[in-house]
């Protein structure tokens, strides 16, 4: 009676091991596939082609913004001298 218990646990344990065996197997073979399906220009390439209108616009704000902080101390400093020059009533 014990043969027929220790039989079949016998056969699931079987069976697991291969079920794993057979996993392990496919997790390989995936990343086999998947490591040498982009290789490493290419997946520069594709960052390089969706980061660039990004970056672009960032430095383009970036430079705006330091353009635009020029003018307003330049502008500043001129409204500064004319205000000193002018006399008051």
């Amino acid at each position: 009676m014990n043969q027929g218990r220790d039989n079949s646990a016998s056969g699931l344990s079987r069976s697991r091991s291969v079920r794993v065996r057979c996993a392990i197997l496919a997790l390989a073979a995936v990343s086999l596939v998947l490591g040498t399906a982009c290789d490493e220009e290419e997946a520069l390439r594709a960052f390089r082609s969706a980061a660039s209108s990004s970056m672009q616009s960032g430095v383009s704000s970036i430079m705006d913004g330091f353009v635009d902080g020029l003018f307003a101390v330049f502008e500043q400093g001129t409204e500064e001298e004319t205000t000193a020059t002018v006399p008051s009533s």
